[in-house]
């Protein structure tokens, strides 16, 4: 089962629905730990017993032992369930090979879920991985959300925290993190810790919050389409005391003025 948005995925989780592979992967690593805890809990409840959870790792990964923990049998529970943290690439082809044919047809007292938290390389040998948990399981792709979703996500963090967060404020440290919820997520209780209790503001957000790579040159670039050469400066110089290579610093670059180009044209199409 491919599930097309992550609404109809999170429904599934939070229904009475229990499939016996689940299949996590996108660019949202927050997302992905976090249905994962939600997954475990669904299939375990909230006070299991700790031998029926067994987690792995792709750096650890011995086969033999995952598929006993996968074959066994609950103890004094209706199910057990197996974690897999895997990097697709990284696992030799004999131990891939064996590891879709465990995926295949689990059995239905064992919910496996395998987390990919990194873009494989090897497109072919995630499509076997995808087909081998999909056909015993669910498939979902966590990715970037829409803007509104993000600044309602730490609006909602900030409040549970004690603190508010306008709009514009949380549009503002959208800006300064991008779109990664991981990062977001951690900028956004180190500014709770800060602030304490009462209402964020941009000050505290430049105060605490780390920019990112990305935040930095595009505003490199914007000063330097504005002619602002004092403000350039000022980046560039921050940007050497952050010890960030020209060469990712030059490629980050040349990506801003590529996005800077396609809205003046565009806006020069709409115009015509």
């Amino acid at each position: 089962m491919k599930f097309q948005l992550e609404s109809d995925f999170s429904k599934h989780v939070k229904g009475p629905e229990l499939l016996r592979v689940y299949l996590l992967y996108g660019s949202q690593v927050y997302l992905i730990g976090l249905y994962e805890k939600m997954l475990i809990k669904k299939t375990l409840g909230n006070h299991y017993n700790p031998f029926n959870l067994h987690r792995f790792h792709n750096g650890n990964l011995d086969m033999q032992a995952f598929y006993d923990a996968v074959e066994q049998l609950p103890m004094f529970a209706e199910n057990r369930c197996v974690t897999l943290d895997l990097d697709v690439d990284k696992l030799d082809a004999s131990s891939f090979s064996d590891l879709c044919k465990v995926l295949e047809d689990p059995p239905n007292t064992t919910t496996v879920i395998i987390t990919v938290k990194n873009q494989p390389a090897k497109k072919d040998r995630f499509r076997a991985l995808v087909k081998a948990c999909n056909g015993a399981g669910g498939v979902v792709e966590l990715g970037a959300r829409t803007n509104s979703n993000l600044l309602r996500f730490l609006r909602d963090r900030a409040q549970k925290n004690g603190c508010e967060l306008s709009s514009e404020n949380a549009s503002y440290l959208v800006s300064r993190c991008t779109d990664d919820m991981q990062l977001l997520w951690s900028e956004m209780e180190k500014l709770c810790a800060y602030v304490g209790n009462g209402t964020i503001t941009r000050a505290h957000i430049d105060a605490v919050v780390t920019t990112v790579l990305q935040a930095r040159v595009f505003d490199l670039s914007k000063a330097i389409m504005r002619g602002n050469f004092s403000l350039a400066m000022d980046l560039v110089d921050q940007l050497t005391d952050l010890r960030e290579p020209p060469s990712k610093v030059l490629a980050v670059l040349a990506s801003s003025f590529v996005d800077l180009y396609r809205g003046h044209r565009y806006g020069l199409c709409k115009k015509s």
